[in-house]
This record gives structure tokens, sequence and C-alpha cells, in this order.
């Protein structure tokens, strides 16, 4: 079953991800590692052809503290950058998973199909998660929503550039009637 997966593409996914341009940083250092290349190439025709190539060791010796410097920093920049997202992601799921607990138990039902109401909006909550994850990540709807939506509400989403605004709507439109005040 693994193996069936990882040929039909799922284990392969990392690859595309690596090899994608959109949203990365290799259109941006190609040309510099290009440059740098034909430098090391220059330099090696010169020594083959015989010419003198000397460098003094302090000037090897810098330029790799710099270099060292400039990775550690850029480093702690991207994990911040990553544990920041992490942050904004779990607290996107606890926030839905409380809505979910708070339609659940606090929206009465006071007609018969306020059931299904409420159970359609539960299937919105993370279908509104998904989506948001696919849209900040600049890719389409994935078929892991699919069953989360009719196929109405599936089709309204792929004409729209903001999924997951659309599906907020749908969210409080369902969620809208008024929570019953507890006696005092």
């Amino acid at each position: 079953m693994v193996l069936r997966k990882y040929l039909a593409g799922e284990g392969l996914r990392w690859f595309r991800l690596a090899l994608q341009l959109q949203g990365s940083v290799v259109p941006a250092v190609l040309p510099r590692a290009f440059t740098c290349g034909l430098a090391g190439v220059l330099v090696s025709v010169l020594y083959k052809l015989g010419l003198p190539l000397a460098l003094s060791s302090l000037v090897a010796f810098v330029p790799n503290i710099v270099l060292g410097l400039m990775l550690v920093f850029r480093t702690n920049t991207a994990y911040e950058r990553f544990w920041e997202g992490r942050k904004a992601w779990g607290s996107v799921v606890n926030d839905v998973r409380n809505l979910a607990r708070l339609i659940w138990v606090a929206i009465e039902e006071k007609q018969p199909g306020d059931r299904e109401e409420k159970i359609q909006t539960l299937y919105l909550l993370p279908a509104f998660a998904m989506a948001m994850k696919q849209h900040l990540r600049q890719e389409p709807l994935l078929d892991e929503i699919q069953p989360l939506l009719s196929p109405e509400q599936l089709q309204r989403l792929q004409s729209l550039k903001h999924p997951p605004l659309q599906i907020a709507f749908w969210i409080r439109r369902l969620s809208a009637a008024p929570i019953p005040k507890g006696p005092r």
C-alpha cells in the first residue's frame, strides 16, 4: 500500500516542491551562483595555463568568518519565521476546535432542520482551515476538502480568488443564531 501511494506520486511530492520555482529563492540565487561558478572556471583555466595565482591566508580566513556569521543569523531568522507560523497554525487549529464546541453546545436546535444545519457548519470549520492553508501556499484547493463541502460549494470556491473568506461567510450565515443567555 505504501509503495502504491509512493508510485502514485504522493511520495514524490517533496521532489516537486523542491523543484518548484514559485515562492523559491532559486531565481534570486541562481545568477549569483552561476557567476561564482564562472569565476571558479576562470581561475582553474588560468591555473592550468601556468599563470601564478595566490592569495594570502588572511584573505581566505576573514570571508569564512563573515560567511559563518551570516549563515547563523539567517538560520536563526528562518527558524523564528517557522516558529511564528507554527504558533499561528496552532492558534487556528485551537480556534476551529473551540468554535466547533461552541456551535455544538451553545446554538439551540429549535426546528427539525437545525441539527443538520449545525452539522453542515461543523464541516465548514475544517474546510476553512484547509482552504486557508492552500490559499496561503498559493495552491489550488485539494481533494481532501471535497468530502466536507457540497458540490455546489466546491464549484463556487473553485472560481474565487479567496476561498477561505467565502467559507467564513458561510460559517457566519449558518451560525448566526443568537446565543442564549443563562440565568443571572
